[in-house]
């Protein structure tokens, strides 16, 4: 499959066999109970697959949230954003547990009369579980000068086209390009400004 840009959050779940897929500018192969999150707006392409049995398929945002709920519910996983780790991998016992979610969704799915609210609560199930085995390397948002950092990060993959400046980013966080320049020094002992570079690079990589 070419090159393409997710328009909703996509999954791939594998029971058996290999796929190898590339997301932004890495290469990731899954196999038996390992699962690939591509976020949504990520550039990913399906290099190859063999023998593959598994599901795939996705959702956008507003399936999951209602207007009057919180959409910090979707914040929590990070692997949802492009900067999070969008591999898991299921062993022993939790293989089961995950194909069942995936059978449940799918029967549910192609139902005659399909009911949203079991899909959603599966769906949330399904993340959940994800959660549990995630890379938790990427920083937490346990600070403010963290929640700055994640949103720096998120704000650059959303505006990369359109050549923003350190001071253009430090505008939409509301605050200074010093204190910009110091938490983003702090937390990846790269400056603001090199984040921004090596991101215009990557997508020209990309692209």
């Amino acid at each position: 499959m070419p090159l393409v840009r997710a328009p909703l959050h996509c999954f791939f779940y594998l029971k058996k066999g290999m796929a190898k897929i590339d997301i932004g500018d890495k290469t990731y192969t899954i196999a038996n109970g390992e699962t690939l999150i591509v976020p949504q707006g990520q550039i990913f392409s399906v290099l190859s697959f063999e023998g593959c049995i598994g599901y795939m398929g996705g959702f956008q945002n507003n399936f999951l949230i209602s207007n009057s709920e919180n959409e910090n519910i979707i914040n929590r996983f990070e692997f949802l954003s492009p900067w999070g780790n969008p591999k898991a991998v299921f062993e022993g016992e939790d293989i089961k547990f995950i194909d069942n979610i995936f059978d449940r969704i799918y029967i549910e799915f192609t139902s005659k009369t399909i009911d949203r609210d079991i899909i959603k609560s599966y769906v949330f199930c399904l993340l959940n579980e994800i959660n549990k085995v995630s890379d938790k390397s990427q920083p937490s948002q346990s600070s403010r000068s963290e929640e700055i950092f994640l949103k720096f990060k998120e704000l650059i993959f959303k505006h990369i086209r359109e050549g923003l400046s350190v001071s253009d980013y430090a505008s939409k966080l509301n605050i200074s390009v010093n204190h910009l320049n110091k938490i983003v020094k702090s937390l990846s002992g790269k400056s603001s400004s090199k984040w921004i570079e090596d991101a215009i690079v990557t997508e020209a990589k990309i692209m």
